[in-house]
């Protein structure tokens, strides 16, 4: 017989669930965006390939070393912010969970999808800054689709506009707190200060959005049995049983012997990113023992109107309700309240 204590549940859950948006929220959590080479990995019409490494070089010289300085900067910058909140159309969701269904079923035609390292770079096209447009990182969701549809994979009816995905920009980790009520099974986060979007929202009579169902979309970071693991940071010998090891460096060679002997901080730093591994469907899985997935939480959004509507016709109401969606350029202040059940044993 096996004694399990029930309230070992709640708190577990609790950790787990919670974890994931303190990724988002609370400082020190290492978290990256995927990066990847921004150009289409061998095999693959669709997808690029991740790139552990931040910038590498071989001169010592003060402009190189400055340049790295930069990017190490850039990359701390990066720490601060917060780049996993769109929101998005209900288009946007169907065309995501048909993409998803093919990897599911490995029924992709091509071979360089299949390669672990080069899927995981999907999961950049949602916790980067999109707001470029057709400028945007090279894997943003839109563009996945446009070469999936180029290749036959995907047909007309799935392509999507740039509107169809929103960038929440302007969420700092500073402005944001995540708290955990294990007594009453919530968790609460909050972004204390407006937050700006782009491009604002225009569904007025006429435009793109008019008539849209809309959606936020938060990606969390997660933390994956190789950020556990790390590497070991006198040799950088990999040490994970996954195919990718989720680590961020940058390294240059300060005395020019090519010997790769000193690298510049962050050194051996374990990230967190969007996706997290597992089995895929079968055993004899084109992608092997590990199939790198994505996770996301999606709220409704909706007027007053819309929630009073819903109450009369005893329907479900909106998640998170906006006072207008006709112009919107930014959002006052944001919380979100999640609510978790008990693990059942």
């Amino acid at each position: 017989m096996i004694l399990v204590n029930r309230n070992f549940g709640n708190p577990v859950l609790s950790s787990v669930i919670g974890d994931m948006f303190k990724g988002s929220s609370d400082t020190g959590q290492n978290v990256d965006w995927v990066n990847n080479t921004g150009a289409l990995a061998s095999g693959s019409a669709l997808v690029s390939t991740v790139s552990n490494d931040l910038v590498s070089g071989n001169n010592s010289n003060a402009a190189t070393v400055a340049y790295y300085s930069t990017v190490v900067s850039n990359y701390t910058e990066y720490q601060s912010k917060c780049q996993n909140f769109y929101i998005v159309t209900e288009l946007f969701l169907k065309t995501l969970d048909k993409v998803y269904t093919k990897i599911w079923n490995e029924s992709f035609t091509e071979t360089g999808l299949y390669t672990p390292s080069n899927l995981a770079s999907l999961y950049a096209g949602f916790v980067t800054d999109t707001s470029g447009g057709a400028a945007g990182p090279f894997m943003m969701f839109k563009k996945f689709i446009d070469r999936a549809i180029t290749a036959g994979i995907l047909v007309e009816a799935d392509r999507l506009d740039y509107q169809d995905q929103i960038f929440i920009s302007g969420m700092t980790r500073a402005n944001m707190s995540t708290q955990i009520d294990l007594a009453n099974k919530l968790v609460t986060m909050t972004h204390s200060t407006p937050i700006d979007i782009v491009p604002d929202i225009n569904a007025m009579t006429g435009q793109y959005l008019n008539g849209k169902k809309l959606f936020l979309l938060m990606t969390p970071y997660l933390t994956n049995e190789s950020v556990i693991k790390g590497q070991n940071a006198s040799n950088g010998t990999l040490v994970t049983q996954e195919p990718i090891w989720n680590t961020r460096y940058v390294y240059y060679d300060t005395d020019s012997s090519s010997s790769w002997t000193s690298w510049t901080n962050p050194v051996n730093t374990p990230v967190k990113r969007p996706l997290a591994f597992f089995k895929p469907k079968t055993d004899a899985s084109k992608f092997g023992r590990s199939l790198p997935l994505g996770t996301h939480f999606i709220w409704s959004i909706g007027t007053p109107e819309d929630k009073a509507l819903a109450e009369t016709n005893g329907t479900t109401p909106p998640d998170l309700i906006f006072d207008h969606l006709d112009r919107i350029s930014h959002i006052d202040s944001l919380v979100l309240k999640i609510k978790f059940d008990k693990l059942q044993f």
